[in-house]
């Protein structure tokens, strides 16, 4: 208990840390982020050690709708302070192509950070895509393409493993979550112009997707993806194989609450086509 409450006291202290250091936005901009995390940090005390459950939350300038507000806060964190997906690029209107964009909270940071960007989203759970839709139209978003399907190296109807916090993830192992049949798509096949951005957290099936768009690499400018190492079904070394044209950086992400009993840890990739990205 001791243990758990001292971490939870680093990690927040961690966040004020990377928002006031965050080089990226002007000092006006970090000053709002705090106030926001401050307020969302607050909140989610309240709905844990109240038994309250609130769905649904302003901050910055966007609305959104969600499961539960520990799975916002945790993805509050992971997009919006800890930045994951932030990347630079000299286009107002960026193109990016979102596989996993879960509830939308990428989506809206990528349209906080650049306003005009084009993007195509994938997301299989059907749960999730509703919030998703429903989060794009009430900030009304312009310029954005959702596709309620996995993407994956085949086109059929796929078994998919649905868990309480709505991650969504290729059936590999016997568990108890909620199994759903989802339509996948090759990803090859929205890869027809210059990619700025591609973002891949798809919870396993990273190898098969990068080695079916590697024909199609050569038009992504910048990748960032998640790898799930879970038993033998991804090799980090076969996907790094098809990225030899890329400069690529590791970073471990250790906010993710990894199920030790499936053996998973994730890295976060970040591939780049040259240093001025």
């Amino acid at each position: 208990m001791l243990k758990t409450a001292l971490f939870s006291i680093s990690r927040f202290f961690y966040c004020i840390y990377e928002i006031t250091g965050n080089k990226h936005f002007s000092r006006k901009i970090c000053i709002v982020l705090l106030r926001n995390f401050l307020k969302i940090t607050l909140k989610r005390i309240i709905t844990k050690y109240f038994n309250k459950n609130i769905t649904r939350e302003k901050f910055l300038d966007f609305k959104i709708v969600f499961d539960t507000y520990e799975n916002f806060h945790y993805l509050f964190q992971e997009i919006f302070v800890h930045q994951y997906y932030y990347f630079k690029t000299n286009k107002k209107n960026p193109n990016i192509i979102d596989c996993g964009a879960n509830i939308g909270m990428s989506i809206l940071f990528f349209k906080w950070i650049y306003p005009e960007a084009k993007i195509i989203a994938f997301e299989p759970n059907p749960k999730s895509f509703e919030l998703l839709k429903k989060n794009i139209e009430q900030n009304k978003l312009k310029e954005i393409t959702l596709v309620n399907a996995a993407v994956c190296d085949v086109e059929k109807n796929m078994k998919f493993s649905v868990n309480g916090s709505q991650l969504s993830f290729l059936k590999t192992v016997k568990d108890k979550n909620e199994e759903v049949f989802v339509r996948a798509v090759k990803l090859s096949k929205y890869i027809d112009k210059t990619v700025d951005l591609l973002k891949i957290d798809i919870e396993g099936a990273e190898g098969k997707v990068i080695s079916e768009i590697k024909s199609k690499l050569k038009l992504v400018n910048q990748m960032v993806f998640e790898y799930h190492e879970r038993g033998n079904i991804n090799s980090l070394s076969e996907i790094l194989s098809n990225l030899k044209e890329f400069k690529l950086v590791f970073a471990y992400s250790s906010m993710h609450k990894v199920p030790t009993k499936y053996n998973w840890f994730i890295i976060m990739v970040y591939c780049f086509r040259d240093v001025d990205n």
